[in-house]
């Protein structure tokens, strides 16, 4: 699980199991069949997408580099575009978080904003690493 929460919203990310169990190959057995959740003001939306372990390594690391050098941004960005987050770590300590789910490719799309506290990045952290505990990225690229 991969979990933002705010005063104003929640995102949450669960990994149900890997799309493609028995597959040991980089591009398919990586594919991690997920369900995001995300609460706003007035706004709740559920819907499955696939990810990939491979984005929750980079995110992690680019997390890992913000953490350490305390400015900058991060992203997680994910090959079929069901969730991207971009965030930026503010003057103030609060990260900016500009999040865009969609349904599918092409489908439907929810855009918004939500702050989280410096402390977060910390639990965020180890959400991720819990998942590539469970989920370690298969194979390599050929």
């Amino acid at each position: 699980m991969m979990r933002l929460q705010s005063a104003e919203a929640l995102l949450q990310v669960d990994i149900l199991r890997r799309s493609y169990p028995n597959s040991l190959d980089y591009w398919d057995g990586n594919w991690l069949r997920s369900e995001i959740t995300i609460k706003t003001s007035g706004l709740n939306c559920f819907y499955s997408t696939n990810l990939r372990a491979d984005d929750f390594l980079k995110f992690s690391e680019g997390i890992k580099n913000l953490i350490t050098s305390l400015i900058g941004e991060v992203e997680f960005q994910t090959m079929e575009e069901g969730l991207y987050l971009k965030g930026q770590l503010e003057a103030t300590g609060n990260i900016k978080w500009d999040v865009l789910a969609k349904t599918e490719p092409g489908g439907i799309s929810l855009s918004f904003i939500m702050l989280t506290d410096n402390a977060s990045i910390d639990e965020l952290l180890k959400d991720i690493q819990n998942t590539l505990s469970n989920y370690p990225v298969i194979g390599g690229i050929s």
